[in-house]
């Protein structure tokens, strides 16, 4: 009676290990463990209140193209542009830019962020520092996120 109770035991746990496994492998199989489901397809910049940026892209090397507008009430004065608490480099057009109420901008330069195309995910700290004209200097910080192009 005990070996029947004991084979009882091992095969209805052994069930139990085996659906498990399967569902864990079926999960797997779906990508739900995929790191890249869950960030977001398209590239997004957050949290900034003066500087918009409509679009970015960042390649492999680390060259970043923002393509900005400004939203403050007055012109402001760009200054610098920060990522991952480093300038951007090879800036071009340079800065200093003086920008208007609602103009538009778009820059380029190199970043420390790289990777691999495609593969490779980005969650980073950017901040444009910048001038009110006849005020003082102030930073907009947010948050750039997205995948390398």
């Amino acid at each position: 009676m005990k070996g029947q109770t004991s084979l009882e035991y091992l095969i209805t746990y052994g069930w139990a290990i085996i659906a498990i496994s399967v569902i864990i492998m079926l999960l797997f199989y779906l990508g739900a463990f995929n790191p890249a489901a869950w960030v977001p397809v398209r590239n997004e910049a957050i949290g900034l209140s003066v500087f918009g940026v409509t679009d970015f892209t960042v390649n492999g090397t680390g060259t970043i193209t923002l393509f900005l507008v400004n939203n403050a009430q007055s012109s402001v004065n760009l200054t610098d542009i920060q990522i991952q608490g480093a300038s951007l480099t090879d800036v071009g057009p340079t800065l200093p830019r003086l920008m208007s109420p609602g103009s538009n901008f778009t820059v380029a330069g190199n970043s420390t962020i790289s990777g691999t195309r495609g593969d490779s995910f980005y969650n980073t700290k950017i901040e444009f520092n910048y001038t009110v004209i006849k005020g003082a200097s102030h930073i907009d910080s947010g948050m750039l996120r997205g995948k390398i192009d």
